[in-house]
């Protein structure tokens, strides 16, 4: 299997899990250990958040840096929008949005087994009690 091919199952599969717990259902412990849907759900947001945010609505996205080389899109972005939403992108760039959360989450696990190119990310996050 192609690194690219892995690195994509894991795109799908973080894809498949904020769907679930879009619907309420706690995900699996891989991505964040022991969390509440709920509480998984707002890391999702606020990490989006800074994974497309553009000062002064110029610039790219934090999204490329992190995404990998595979995962690239050199689609043009919408001009004087600081925070455009995620569903306002074209659909290459939602994979690189998500692809570069799958990064953040996976941090040097990923790297290492996914080979996503891009600079490693730890995210510190307690579990829920």
């Amino acid at each position: 299997m192609e690194l690219r091919e892995k690195g994509l199952i894991a795109v799908v599969s973080l894809q498949a899990v904020i769907l679930t717990a879009a619907r309420g259902v706690n995900p699996d412990t891989f991505w964040l250990g022991r969390i509440s849907a709920q509480n998984f759900m707002q890391v999702i947001r606020d990490l989006i958040a800074l994974l497309t945010h553009r000062q002064y609505g110029e610039g790219s996205l934090l999204a490329k840096r992190l995404a990998g080389n595979a995962f690239q899109c050199d689609s043009p972005l919408p001009r004087g929008i600081e925070q455009p939403p995620l569903f306002a992108l074209h659909h290459s760039a939602r994979v690189m949005v998500i692809a570069a959360l799958t990064q953040v989450l996976l941090g040097s696990w990923g790297q290492r087994h996914l080979e996503f190119n891009g600079p490693v990310v730890e995210v510190g996050i307690p579990p829920v009690e």
